[in-house]
């Protein structure tokens, strides 16, 4: 997925431009409504993506946020589009250019960019869903025509760093070839090549090249090394030296092990039903 995008800036009341990012393809947008409203409204920041879009904001793009819990601001990308909008990207995989096999100061700041491949960092995504109110949602993405599926978690949140940014998930709801993963990771507490964290014997992040909240080792692995659709199509299937390093949610589009072309993880504060 190409992030090539005019982005969409929020500092003070001047605007950059915007930008709208969909899987596997880009487009932009006018940009003369947008500004109008950026230009009318003095607010610098917003608490998230949810928060911005009430206030008027319906353009995707990046914004700077300041959860409760945040010293400072800092950019996300906000998805203002997909199912009634106001998600805040915390994870985007599309393209292989960014190297997720990183160590534990790497993973607790975040890296790359958020308007392309990035991890959102550990301590945002504690700040953001301390309250035990936002839902996660995952996006995934196959290398074949209709492979798309999504897998939703309510409630979700990430523990403090003293807590090894443990993983809490609650009730799962999905669409397409999907299946209840993330579950058997709940409670786990990040792992990084260098912080050992997992119950396996072995570091499981130093093992499948990644880090990840792993357990013995996983079901899901979403920071795995992206694959090329001719490496990934050949290696589908049962577990193998050449697929289990990937990028992995088992048993999406029925395969135990397919490395996904694409993936989005993202929050949201959950709503009324």
């Amino acid at each position: 997925m190409n992030r090539n995008l005019i982005i969409l800036l929020l500092i003070g009341s001047s605007v950059a431009g915007q930008s709208a990012r969909v899987f596997g393809q880009v487009f932009e947008e006018n940009t003369e409504q947008s500004q109008l409203q950026l230009g009318q409204r003095p607010f610098n920041y917003f608490n998230d993506c949810e928060d911005a879009l009430k206030k008027g904001f319906k353009m995707s793009g990046v914004y700077h946020i300041k959860p409760k819990a945040s010293f400072r601001p800092f950019r996300v990308w906000c998805d203002m589009e997909t199912d009634g909008g106001g998600w805040t990207l915390i994870q985007a995989r599309f393209d292989g250019l960014i190297d997720f096999f990183r160590n534990w100061v790497a993973y607790r700041n975040g890296f790359g960019s958020v308007d392309s491949e990035h991890w959102l960092g550990n301590n945002f995504m504690h700040q953001i869903t301390e309250n035990n109110d936002y839902q996660l949602k995952i996006e995934v993405t196959g290398f074949l025509e209709n492979e798309f599926a999504f897998a939703k978690y309510s409630p979700f949140r990430i523990g403090s760093e003293d807590e090894n940014y443990k993983l809490y998930v609650g009730n799962f709801t999905g669409e397409g070839q999907i299946s209840d993963s993330l579950t058997y990771h709940n409670g786990s507490m990040f792992t990084t090549t260098d912080k050992h964290n997992d119950g396996y014997v072995f570091n499981c992040a130093t093992r499948f090249k990644s880090a990840w909240w792993f357990r013995s080792c996983f079901f899901v692995n979403l920071n795995g090394i992206w694959m090329s659709k001719h490496r990934s199509l050949a290696s589908r299937g049962s577990q193998s030296p050449d697929n289990q390093n990937g990028v992995n949610y088992r048993q999406a589009f029925n395969d135990d092990f397919y490395s996904l072309k694409s993936v989005e993880m993202k929050v949201r504060r959950m709503r009324p039903a």
